[in-house]
């Protein structure tokens, strides 16, 4: 599961014209900070995939200012 979510948000930054290596490395260090910090097994990677996409949008929206 975790690896699935590291690629989902690398194809959509590849698919974005960013940077699939830079936003993977991203969601893969949330997971990882989310294995020590949220309890619930399959929630936790859920969460971070999203913080990871919503991290990824405001990027491009503060980038195209």
């Amino acid at each position: 599961m975790c690896v699935l979510a590291v690629s989902a948000v690398a194809k959509v930054a590849s698919a974005d014209d960013q940077s699939p290596i830079i936003w993977g490395g991203v969601a893969a260090g949330l997971i990882i900070l989310s294995l020590f910090l949220i309890p619930w097994p399959f929630i936790r990677v859920g969460i971070a995939w999203i913080l990871a996409f919503a991290a990824m949008f405001t990027y491009k929206v503060v980038a195209n200012r």
